[in-house]
């Protein structure tokens, strides 16, 4: 099995009448104000193509890093169905982020790296630990307005 495209999206459509896949914002940075956060939603797609001699389900697994640490790692077979080419997607929810770095989603067979996509997780400003701050916050007082 052969990857001919993988990369990470905010969305993907298939139009059914013609088979064809659309990515919808295709991510290469991903910016952020403050550390830890979880991106809501991306999905993650894949086009792969079998030479007739491999089998038709391939046990692969879908792996996320952050920075060469494991944030996710999930079986995501491969069903061609008697057909050489796939299209597979797979959408995640909530993948934390717990600092700067890249994101990497690769598509694994066994140990191999078959393909990955890398997105850049940027700071938009100074680095705040949320998790382990030690300065109180306080609001600011509410004043009464004359209406």
């Amino acid at each position: 099995m052969r990857v001919l495209l993988f990369a990470v999206a905010d969305d993907s459509l298939i139009d059914a009448d013609r088979n064809a896949l659309s990515l919808i914002n295709i991510l290469v940075d991903y910016a952020v104000s403050a550390f830890p956060v979880a991106i809501p939603r991306l999905t993650v797609v894949g086009i792969y193509e079998r030479a007739v001699e491999e089998p038709n389900i391939v046990a692969t697994r879908l792996r996320v890093t952050l920075n060469g640490q494991e944030v996710l790692d999930v079986p995501w077979a491969s069903d061609f169905q008697l057909r050489q080419k796939l299209q597979s997607r797979a959408t995640l929810q909530s993948i934390p982020i717990f600092g700067p770095g890249v994101l990497r989603f690769s598509v694994m067979l066994g140990d191999e790296e078959l393909g990955y996509w890398n997105v850049n997780v940027l700071s938009l400003g100074p680095k705040v630990d949320l998790l382990n701050a030690t300065q109180d916050v306080k609001a600011a007082p509410r004043v009464a307005s004359d209406a």
